[in-house]
């Protein structure tokens, strides 16, 4: 629709004009919104992290599973729970010392069935899978997109039980010490920070460098000069300064590309809304959609309608040459970071630290 048909229309009440300029408005802004949900997380990068629901410290990890199951199915239980899982956890704890990790995140998954009065629970599977090894749960999780993972189906009449089913971390060195998560609220949280890093991947590489931190104090613990210590601590350095200024980089990079979306959306409604208000209205108007005040190249506000046309151009040409720096700027940020992380990695193969499968790795 275009202002000429508007004028043509000396019949058009003036509550009718701003009803429709109104939901041209609203459909605008409404792809502005669209845009900026690309980015779905706060600019810093990283989602909340997600606490735990209860902390445990038994002598034994699977007590509370097994004193679930006691009165109902003792063998499978002490067969799925504990006996599968004591064998899991001895060999991934092990490898956690070894490439230097701070503990094992594992997933208990119960279910249960209701049969009159009565509820029954069943391990699925064997009760109990390793998710992986790494510096925290939420790293661990987001690393191993365990929102992803192909699992066992509970048994047919059964549903999976979340109060009894969740992740539980245990720390390195001390296994008696757990910590419980809720498996929603954590797979959303990485779920949620995978599909930010789809636009960005600073929070990426912020999860890789937790990893590759724990394994390059482990590396500096097993060199024997001072000098193979300095090198190990100064290629950390450069990652850790990389992964600052890529956070910066993309965050500046993610309000460009907002700023983008908006001019254009702005540019594309120009003719139909430009033609319905005055000029001082219309300088109002698309000053708020395209989210900063609209100026002339003399720094006035527009007077006439190619001035305000010209001057969300300019922003839109403006933001289009800073997102072409920082993207610049992002790739040169992430060949750093690359270069000293395999610098590292090739330095801890050489001094029998290789071969850690894949915690390193998973993030390229």
């Amino acid at each position: 629709m275009s202002s000429l048909f508007l004028e043509s229309r000396p019949s058009m009440t003036k509550t009718f004009k701003l009803s429709l300029v109104s939901t041209l408005i609203s459909c605008t802004v409404g792809m502005a919104s669209a845009s900026e949900l690309v980015r779905l997380i706060d600019t810093s990068g990283v989602p909340p992290s997600v606490p735990p629901s209860r902390v445990t410290a038994t002598p034994s990890f699977h007590g509370d599973v097994a004193d679930l199951f006691q009165w109902l199915q003792p063998v499978l239980v002490d067969w799925a729970v504990s006996i599968e899982q004591s064998r899991l956890i001895a060999d991934a704890m092990k490898e956690a010392v070894r490439t230097g990790q701070a503990g094992v995140l594992l997933k208990v998954r119960i279910s249960k069935a209701n049969i009159g009065d009565q509820t029954f629970y069943y391990p699925v599977g064997t009760g109990v899978t390793i998710v992986g090894i790494g510096p925290n749960t939420d790293a661990v999780c987001y690393a191993e997109q365990c929102f992803n993972a192909l699992e066992t189906s509970p048994n047919n009449g059964t549903k999976l039980d979340y109060f009894q089913s969740e992740y539980v971390w245990v720390g390195v060195p001390d296994s008696t010490k757990q910590w419980h998560y809720s498996i929603p609220a954590v797979d959303q949280r990485a779920q949620t920070a995978r599909l930010y890093n789809g636009a960005q991947s600073a929070y990426a590489q912020s999860v890789s460098g937790q990893y590759l931190a724990g394994y390059a104090s482990q590396l500096a613990a097993k060199l024997s000069t001072e000098e193979g210590r300095d090198q190990v601590r100064g290629l950390l350095q450069r990652n850790e300064e990389a992964i600052a200024q890529l956070t910066r980089v993309e965050a500046e990079l993610a309000e460009n590309l907002v700023k983008a979306k908006r001019a254009a959306n702005a540019s594309s409604v120009f003719d139909t809304l430009s033609g319905v208000f005055s000029m001082a209205a219309n300088v109002a108007m698309f000053s708020s959609m395209v989210g900063t005040d609209l100026k002339t190249p003399e720094g006035k506000a527009p007077l006439t309608k190619e001035d305000l046309r010209n001057a969300i151009k300019a922003v839109d040409a403006g933001a289009v040459a800073a997102i072409k720096a920082l993207q610049e700027q992002r790739m040169d940020y992430l060949n750093r970071y690359d270069a000293s992380r395999q610098k590292i990695i090739q330095l801890g193969s050489e001094n029998g630290m290789g071969g850690n499968g894949g915690v390193l790795y998973q993030l390229h």
